[in-house]
C-alpha cells in the first residue's frame, strides 16, 4: 500500500524533515509532498490545507510527519497517521493564538486522525490534555546510522566540550557560567545571540563557533569532542543525547523529561537552572575516568532502542494495522 507523506515547508525548520527522512526513505511505495507555505497565518493554513487535499491519497495512507497537524482536516475521509513532536509552540502562546492552536493543532487533529504517534512518552503525556484517546502510540526518532562509535583518548587536562544549538531553550548562558575557570575548549554549533556572546566573553571561554554545517560536518564535531553538553530547559526529544551515545562520548543533560527518558542510564543529569550543579557534574566527568567510561558503554547499549531498523519496523507495523 502506498504511503503519502506530508512535510511542513523546509523554511519553517529542518529538524522534523531530518528525523522523518530517515524512516520515510526506507519505505518502498511512497510519495512525499512539502507544504507550499512556512507561515501560520490563516491564508497560509488554508493554502496548505488545499495543497494537502489536492494531493491526498484516497486509497492508501496519508502521514502528517509533524507540526502541520491541521492538515489532517482535509484528509478526514482518508486513512491517516499524525506524528506529534511536542507542544512547545502551544505552551508558549497566549490569547487568541493559543486558542487557535489548541483547536487546529491538537483537539481537531487528534479527533480526526486514524492513528496518532508521539516521539516520546513525555510528548504523549503533554497531549493528554487535548484528547481522551487511549490508542496514542510512542515511536521514537531514529538515530542517523552515520553516527558511529569513534573512540578517542579523553583530553583530561583540556577537554573539548560540544554544545548543539543556540535557541532560547539550549541554556547556553548558564552553561558558559558553569564552565568559567574550567580549563577546556568549547565548540558551539549555531548562531550566537548578543546575550550569549556577552556571557562567553565575561567567562573568558575559549570558543569555536560554527554554523550552517552539513550533517557530515556535525558528525566530525562529535568525533572531535570529549564531552557533549545538552543542558536544555525544554526539548521535544533530545537527539544529541543518543548521538553522543552512538559516538562514544560522555553526555551531560537535564534531569527533565524527555531527556531522562531518552538518556536512560547513559547520561549525567543536572538541574539546568542550577549553575553549580552543571559545573559539579562537568568536573565529575573530567576527573572520574571509571564512571565516564561506564557511561560510554551504557550509551552504546542505549542507542539500540533508537536504531533505524527498529523504528522503521514499528512504523511498518503501524501502517499494516490500518490496512
Amino acid at each position: 500500500m502506498k504511503i503519502t507523506y506530508f512535510y511542513r515547508n523546509h523554511k519553517a525548520g529542518y529538524s522534523i524533515k531530518k528525523v522523518s527522512d530517515l524512516y520515510v526513505n526506507q519505505m518502498e511505495d511512497k510519495e512525499v509532498f512539502e507544504m507550499p507555505s512556512q507561515y501560520a497565518s490563516i491564508k497560509s493554513i488554508l493554502r496548505n490545507m488545499w495543497y494537502t487535499f489536492k494531493h491526498r491519497n484516497k486509497r492508501g495512507i496519508n502521514h502528517i510527519t509533524g507540526d502541520i497537524h491541521y492538515c489532517i482536516i482535509p484528509l478526514m475521509f482518508c486513512k491517516t497517521v499524525l506524528t506529534i513532536h511536542d507542544a512547545c509552540v502551544y505552551d508558549n502562546s497566549k490569547g487568541l493564538k493559543k486558542l487557535i492552536m489548541k483547536l487546529f493543532w491538537f483537539k481537531i487533529p487528534l479527533l480526526l486522525a486514524t492513528r496518532v504517534v508521539c516521539i516520546s512518552e513525555n510528548t504523549k503525556k503533554s497531549i493528554a490534555r487535548f484528547t481522551n484517546r487511549k490508542d496514542v502510540q510512542v515511536i521514537y526518532n531514529a538515530i542517523d546510522p552515520n553516527f558511529n562509535y569513534s573512540p578517542i583518548e579523553f583530553k583530561k587536562h583540556c577537554p573539548n566540550i560540544l554544545l548543539i544549538g543556540t535557541s532560547w531553550n539550549k541554556n547556553v548562558e548558564r552553561t558558559m557560567i558553569a564552565l568559567k575557570n574550567i580549563n577546556c575548549k568549547v565548540t558551539i554549533i549555531g548562531k550566537l545571540t548578543m546575550p550569549q556572546m556577552k556571557a562567553i566573553q565575561e567567562c573568558n571561554i575559549s570558543l569555536t563557533n560554527l554554523a550552517d554545517l552539513t550533517d557530515a560536518e556535525i558528525i566530525q564535531e562529535y568525533n572531535k569532542a570529549d564531552i557533549i553538553s545538552f543542558c536544555s530547559e525544554y526539548e521535544g526529544f533530545g537527539m544529541p543525547i543518543i548521538e553522543a551515545n552512538a559516538t562514544g562520548r560522555a553526555v551531560i543533560t537535564s534531569n527533565l523529561p524527555p531527556m531522562t527518558e531518552i538518556g536512560g542510564k547513559a547520561a549525567y543529569y543536572v538541574n539546568p537552572f542550577n549553575v553549580d550543579n552543571i559545573r559539579q557534574n562537568i568536573i565529575k566527568i573530567i576527573n572520574d575516568d571509571k564512571t565516564r567510561n561506564e557511561h560510554i558503554v551504557l550509551g552504546l547499549e542505549n542507542t539500540k532502542r533508537f536504531s533505524l531498523s527498529n523504528i522503521v519496523a514499528q512504523y511498518k507495523e503501524l501502517y499494516n494495522s490500518i490496512v
